[in-house]
């Protein structure tokens, strides 16, 4: 699963927590600080083991998952609840829409599932993959972190797809290489098969950047959309990357990465939102997409825009 981290450093004494994976040096003074737990964001719901993969419906609900329990849960922005939508037995760790409302479940077992989550009885449809689509105008779902023992992130962000699993309507479809479905369960449990690894996916669009986090490397990546799926062109955005990126309709790009860091589209950082706990995955949500949701390890928090 995604990795379960929390703090570098704890103070019990000071209540204070440093988030940072990576640490030339620290002088420890002992002179008061300010308190990191100051934040603009509100929490909606908590008691979670480790949820992410956040994603939204046309009417602006907020979708995550909790795979530990294998359960995919839904926050109404309109109603303010939560509503647990399905418990699999198997692990679901990842979800997208199509353009007709399916809901597109990755799942542990290196399968696709497809099923409309208004009715909690519908059928689940396991989708098969294609080595290649040849129809124009699709949108490809993919991984917005990426976690690469080898060192190989830029390379396994630019492979061309070998399979594709088509959504229901036939309009949108995920990319995966051959190992998703060749590999044994042992070997995707620990593998970095990015499918099963990643903190959320996103819509790829051939005219808009896309970004991705190495989370090994802890930066972020711009990328160019191919048609296929696969991303050409990379660039480095920014010095921080982690876990989940979301992008506002204005272009200004917020990265997970212990806390949240602000980009405008240039890569010049605007801001920094800090978070109870560490952030997993975001999305905007709300009616008019202008919430961002926060999915951070034990709980789903909001920041309203201003």
């Amino acid at each position: 699963m995604t990795f379960a981290f929390d703090n570098t450093i704890f103070d019990p004494n000071r209540n204070l927590e440093i988030r940072d994976r990576e640490i030339a040096s620290l002088n420890a003074s002992g002179k008061p600080v300010a308190s990191d737990r100051e934040s603009r964001v509100e929490k909606l719901a908590g008691g979670f083991n480790n949820i992410d993969s956040t994603t939204v419906d046309a009417a602006g609900n907020v979708y995550f998952v909790d795979a530990r329990w294998g359960r995919i849960y839904r926050w109404s922005p309109e109603n303010e609840n939560l509503q647990l939508i399905r418990e699999f037995p198997f692990e679901p760790v990842g979800l997208a829409f199509d353009k007709s409302g399916n809901l597109l479940v990755v799942t542990r077992n290196r399968e696709v599932i497809a099923f409309r989550p208004n009715n909690p009885e519908a059928e689940v449809s396991v989708l098969q993959p294609v080595s290649s689509l040849l129809r124009p105008g699709l949108t490809a779902i993919l991984p917005v972190s990426r976690w690469r023992d080898a060192h190989d992130f830029i390379e396994a962000n630019t492979d061309a797809p070998a399979l594709h699993y088509l959504s229901p309507d036939g309009t949108t479809f995920i990319p995966a290489p051959k190992e998703f479905k060749s590999s044994s369960l042992a070997r995707s449990f620990w593998s970095t098969i990015d499918l099963t690894r990643a903190y959320a996916f996103a819509a790829a669009v051939t005219n808009r950047p896309f970004y991705v986090a190495d989370e090994f490397g802890q930066k972020t990546w711009s990328f160019g959309v191919n048609a296929d799926g696969s991303l050409s062109n990379p660039k480095l955005f920014a010095e921080q990357g982690e876990a989940g990126i979301a992008v506002d309709a204005n272009g200004t790009v917020y990265v997970a990465a212990g806390n949240i860091f602000v980009y405008d589209p240039s890569g010049k950082q605007t801001d920094t939102i800090k978070v109870p706990e560490r952030p997993t995955s975001l999305v905007f949500g709300g009616n008019n997409r202008q919430t961002l949701f926060i999915a951070a390890r034990s709980s789903l928090y909001r920041l309203r825009s201003r």
